[in-house]
């Protein structure tokens, strides 16, 4: 499969938890960064599946929602409210 800057991915090997925007690629690797979680990795071209741009995201997000709230509902001493973030700093 063909990877090229800015396609979103996810690392197999890590059962496809994070979505990715490749930044780079060096030789058979790329240089990953995280679309809604502040990390950097890298990874072989073999462990990344492509993203549906749309759909991929929207689903991830989705699912991550679901989880917390189910994690949290069955825990009866505490109601859950959703967070609210602040942007601290961001990219260019």
């Amino acid at each position: 499969m063909e990877f090229k800057i800015g396609d979103y991915v996810t690392r197999e090997s890590y059962n496809n938890d994070i979505v990715f925007i490749i930044t780079d690629i060096i030789d058979d690797i790329a240089i990953l960064k995280g679309f809604n979680v502040r990390l950097i990795a890298n990874a072989p071209l073999a462990d990344l599946n492509i993203c549906d741009e749309d759909n991929r995201k929207d689903e991830f997000m989705e699912e991550l929602v679901k989880e917390n709230i189910l994690d949290r509902s069955d825990n009866e001493d505490f109601f859950y409210l959703p967070p609210k973030l602040l942007q601290l700093d961001g990219d260019p």
